[in-house]
């Protein structure tokens, strides 16, 4: 009925109803004692709120369903007897099953090995209403486990009831693979870091040192409590502050130019904690978070070999120059050798042929001439052989021929002894004689000598037998006083031979200074020249001896102390080997005469014809050379004996 009459077919006890537009009007009879209608009873109620709820409960629902069914983790929902209610579609494609095989079933995928702690879960469930994040295993419809991420929760009806449980579960397979793989591969890591051969530092990008490795300990032997930060690592590394200021604007700088993945090498001088500094090559590297990964390895040991290679291939190079001179030198010590005997004995030889073609029939004059320079020749000749007997007994054989010498004469004596049965103490006495001859040359009379007295008496010597052919000013600025204790013979020998050099290297005119110092430690006699100094070529070659600092074809033999005299060349050598067997000292400096600085050019020998200077003092500033003789006092200061091999030295 729509027009709000009462249907006349309701009878007793029959709710009637009157139907308005969106009104529902309840009626029942009113009766009396005799069941006779007496009055009528309504009751309305708008039907338009019903409906609105009505509709956004099915569209509440409509949303739900929608998010269950396209939620990408599988959900399943269970009433309270365990069985399956729903299932959504990741279910069906995460464990293989659909839904029409599973509804008001029990589902079961629980491993037996898990289905303890599931029915734990369980227990926890009921009492706490819900379970987040539980991490088990679960069987698909092919019999494969994956590892599932669970959460479930208990849903009420209306009245507050529970009316079943709400399961949801997230396959984390390929999640614990890589969290599997991840940890393995920090496993890895670590150990790589911590037992690497380099040395490593993490840095975090506000420079505070986050991790040092062993290694890293190991070479700068500073632990992350001693250098907690960048600040102070610089200033424990690098304690001269213009090598900190350096490293850390090289670091800052360098900084600015890295890209993360990158690294740039770079080399430092590091101080460690004990105190030594290393060679350090760092490799730092940026990483995307701007943190800092520094690789150290300690180079020293390789920068030593590195740089001894160097010094190696330098000295193997000098050493193929020298080889290349000392060839040179022989070359030419040679051909001057022939020819400082040669012209002696052509003279010497000559002179014979002329007296025994004339005879008795030569002129007297001539034949005085004659006889003097042979003698002269001849005394050139006596001089090269006195050398000659110095440098042969002073240049020391090997130890191993020497041994090998005392052996075969301690043979020949035992010999000796065997057949004449000579008494044991002739026997010795034959022994000390044989090694004398072997180790001691001659008698060696050690005096206390003034090197002053040396001095003057050796430019005495050049005075009285020489100087009337050369014009030279000759300095004695010897101090008397300066005492050593030497052999006569052999201080003799070298402060003349030098003093002979000098002159023989000074052109008329110039000056020649000698001079005596002594200090604390030693004696020193200073002999200096102003003449025409040595090439730096032939300064390598002085004390080889035979090697004369002129060109062979530009050589002649002269009178002793003419300029460029000439000689056998033996003299430095045998200087050189006084100096060796008596242990003093014998060095040079020598600076070639700027206007005659190659070989090949030569000086007029006489100050007064030179084109290039007008004054003495000009030809002493343009070169000159000066030897120095030291005696160190612990040697020579007291009378002892003269060394030998066969007593301490």
């Amino acid at each position: 009925m729509t027009d709000g009459s009462v249907d006349p077919h309701y009878r007793l006890g029959v709710t009637y109803l009157c139907r308005i537009p969106n009104l529902l009007i309840n009626g029942l009879p009113k009766m009396d004692n005799t069941l006779e209608q007496i009055s009528f009873s309504e009751a309305a109620r708008d039907l338009t709120q019903t409906k609105w709820i009505d509709k956004t409960l099915q569209d509440s629902e409509s949303r739900y369903r929608n998010f269950l069914e396209f939620s990408p983790d599988p959900i399943v929902i269970y009433d309270i007897n365990g069985l399956a209610q729903y299932v959504n579609r990741a279910f069906e494609t995460t464990f293989g099953w659909s839904r029409n095989e599973l509804i008001g079933k029990r589902i079961d995928f629980v491993p037996p090995e898990y289905m303890q702690e599931t029915q734990k879960a369980i227990q926890r469930l009921m009492a706490e209403k819900v379970v987040t994040l539980f991490e088990t295993q679960r069987f698909t419809k092919k019999g494969e486990i994956l590892d599932v991420q669970l959460s479930s929760s208990i849903y009420l009806d209306p009245l507050g009831n529970m009316k079943g449980v709400i399961v949801i579960l997230r396959d984390i397979t390929e999640l614990k693979r890589t969290r599997l793989a991840l940890a393995e591969s920090q496993r890895w890591f670590s150990t790589l870091v911590q037992e690497s051969p380099y040395g490593i530092s993490l840095i975090d990008r506000l420079g505070s040192y986050q991790y040092l490795n062993r290694k890293f300990t190991e070479i700068f032997g500073y632990t992350i409590e001693d250098i907690p930060n960048g600040k102070v690592w610089f200033k424990l590394a690098f304690p001269d502050l213009s090598e900190r200021e350096r490293a850390i604007s090289l670091w800052k700088n360098e900084h600015l130019t890295w890209i993360p993945g990158e690294t740039k090498p770079y080399t430092r001088k590091v101080r460690c904690k004990d105190g030594d500094y290393k060679i350090i090559s760092f490799r730092p590297v940026i990483m995307p978070n701007g943190n800092y990964f520094v690789i150290h390895e300690d180079i020293t040991d390789r920068e030593t070999a590195r740089k001894r290679l160097v010094k190696a291939h330098k000295e193997l190079k000098k050493a193929h120059e020298d080889l290349k001179l000392i060839e040179r030198a022989k070359e030419k010590a040679v051909d001057h050798i022939c020819h400082e005997i040669k012209t002696p004995i052509a003279i010497i030889d000559a002179i014979f042929k002329i007296v025994s073609k004339f005879g008795e029939n030569a002129p007297k004059a001539t034949f005085t001439e004659l006889i003097e320079r042979g003698k002269r020749y001849l005394q050139r000749l006596k001089s090269i052989q006195i050398q000659m007997d110095d440098i042969a007994i002073y240049s020391k054989p090997s130890e191993h021929k020497k041994f090998l010498d005392i052996v075969e004469d301690l043979k020949n004596i035992k010999e000796i002894v065997s057949e004449k049965n000579m008494p044991v103490e002739k026997a010795l006495y034959l022994l000390i004689d044989k090694l004398e001859t072997i180790y001691a040359p001659e008698k060696e009379i050690v005096e206390e000598l003034d090197l002053a007295d040396i001095i003057k008496n050796a430019i005495e010597h050049f005075r009285t037998t020489h100087n009337g052919h050369r014009n030279l000013n000759i300095l004695n600025k010897t101090s008397p006083g300066m005492i050593i204790n030497i052999d006569r013979k052999i201080i003799n020998k070298v402060v003349g031979g030098l003093l002979r050099n000098a002159i023989e290297n000074t052109p008329d005119g110039g000056q020649i200074i000698l001079n005596t110092r002594e200090d604390s430690r030693e004696i020193t006699i200073e002999i200096s020249d102003f003449g025409t100094g040595i090439t730096e070529e032939n300064q390598k070659n002085l004390f080889w001896g035979f090697f004369h600092t002129q060109d062979t074809k530009y050589y002649s033999t002269k009178r002793p102390y003419d300029f460029n005299a000439g000689g056998s060349g033996a003299d430095l050598l045998r200087m050189k080997l006084f100096a060796d067997r008596y242990s003093f000292l014998l060095s040079f400096k020598s600076r070639r005469c700027k206007y005659i600085s190659f070989e090949e050019q030569s000086c007029p020998g006489d100050i007064r014809i030179c084109q290039h200077i007008t004054s003495r003092q000009d030809c002493m500033d343009s070169g000159g050379s000066q030897f120095i003789v030291a005696f160190p006092k612990e040697r020579f200061s007291a009378k002892t004996p003269a060394p030998s091999i066969l007593l301490p030295s």
